[in-house]
């Protein structure tokens, strides 16, 4: 049997994308985590700035230099990612033309991929499940519409098979994944968007699931609804991460985001006022073209009064094909890296304020097999009485006890089951 092995880039469809196809292709090939001990090697794509499309071109030439000639890329190609892989003898596939190339090539069972789906997440705690995929809102800097086309969702149908299969599989937290989760709109149901289907989901898993996540989602789509749904049915988390970019709106509206730092603070300020213990965590592009020393501290003044729990701080790169790679006012990679450190250094301290107030405080956590676990709003907990007799994949209530920049250490205070089982699965 030939092994193969699946390395994965980028962001949470491509790790869902890379489950689907190894789960696929472990029925006839063996999966193996080191790409080194692998006959076949599946490099999973993300080229969303310059470094990790280097990142991919990199690893690639790394594996061939070790021997191993049998080499697919699939997830997002650039153009240029497309024409070095090219000079390398090495194809971009979307997922499912890739099953069924490696598949015909061996010659073994072979059919319609439409309608798989996962049942299984490796070895997490958490199963990640995409709704769609594609964007159409071209943002001026952004890469993802071209690479990964136009907006496909997938049916309701679909995605609740998906997630009862995985309830059943023992997993107790799901988190909603896409490229822009909140234009989803069910294919064969005109009436079934992006809060629909929240609603149906809240119905339905209540009582089988602990938590219900949703990756990432732009401002324009966070609706009253989800405060409703949030205070409806416990499952859904009291976080969300939204998207800023930038805190000036000049900048705003030269990258097409289609809303300002009022509105978002509105959003923000709407959603903690109505969510107990709600939190916020967002991404944001220092150095993007014509970016003013002022429009930076516009940037950290309001980092500061949104008060986030993470912000991912991204230096920006030019992307060939998108409007604002050819802005004639590129910022310097000097004046990047400062306005990145700065920024992390504030977050870091924004992040500790926030931490510290959970000091002595009782907080829920899904326990991970390294002794860490996320709280409900998304805060990393350590375990400092972590055992062999807990277990991986459960709720414990634990006691805050101290904390660092990067997590709050805490005592386990007592089993948490959901209503009361640790096994309840859907009959």
């Amino acid at each position: 049997m030939k092994k193969i092995t699946i390395k994965t880039f980028g962001c949470k469809v491509n790790q869902y994308n890379s489950q689907l196809v190894s789960q696929k292709l472990k029925d006839y090939f063996q999966i193996e985590s080191k790409w080194k001990n692998s006959d076949i090697v599946i490099v999973n794509a993300c080229v969303v700035t310059e470094k990790a499309e280097r990142e991919v071109i990199s690893l690639v030439k790394k594996i061939q230099k070790f021997g191993i000639q049998e080499i697919y890329v699939m997830g997002c190609c650039s153009s240029i990612c497309k024409k070095e892989l090219q000079t390398l003898s090495v194809d971009c596939f979307k997922e499912k033309e890739l099953m069924n190339e490696i598949l015909k090539k061996y010659k073994v069972y072979q059919e319609n991929f439409d309608n798989i789906m996962i049942s299984e997440f490796g070895r997490h705690t958490r199963a990640f499940v995409k709704i769609q995929s594609g964007c159409n809102q071209f943002c001026s800097y952004c890469i993802v519409p071209f690479v990964r086309g136009p907006l496909v969702s997938r049916s309701s149908t679909s995605i609740l098979s998906e997630i009862e299969g995985l309830v059943n599989n023992g997993f107790k937290e799901i988190v909603l994944t896409g490229t822009q989760v909140g234009l989803y709109k069910d294919p064969k149901n005109d009436k079934c968007c992006f809060y629909e289907l929240l609603e149906i989901i809240g119905k339905k898993f209540s009582n089988y699931l602990y938590r219900v996540r949703i990756s990432s989602i732009g401002l324009n789509f966070v609706k009253p609804d989800y405060i409703r749904l949030v205070n409806t049915y416990p499952i859904f988390c009291n976080h969300l991460h939204i998207s800023l970019q930038s805190g000036s709106n000049r900048i705003l509206d030269i990258m097409n985001r289609q809303y300002t730092v009022e509105e978002y603070r509105k959003t923000v300020n709407n959603l903690k006022e109505n969510i107990a213990d709600f939190q916020i965590s967002t991404d944001i592009i220092v150095g993007f073209p014509g970016e003013t020393e002022s429009d930076f501290q516009e940037t950290v003044d309001f980092a500061n009064k949104m008060e986030f729990s993470k912000i991912h701080v991204f230096q920006y790169s030019p992307r060939i094909g998108t409007k604002a790679a050819s802005f004639k006012d590129q910022i310097d990679i000097k004046t990047k890296k400062y306005r990145s450190s700065k920024l992390l250094a504030i977050e870091s301290s924004i992040r500790y304020t926030i931490q510290e107030n959970y000091i002595g405080k009782a907080v829920q956590i899904l326990l991970e097999s390294n002794g860490t676990g996320l709280t409900r709003n998304y805060l990393r907990v350590r375990l400092q009485n972590h055992s062999d007799e807990i277990d991986v994949g459960e709720l414990y209530k634990v006691i805050v006890s101290s904390i660092d920049v990067n997590c709050l250490y805490a005592k386990l205070k007592g089993v948490d089951f959901f209503n009361g089982s640790s096994t309840k699965k859907r009959q």
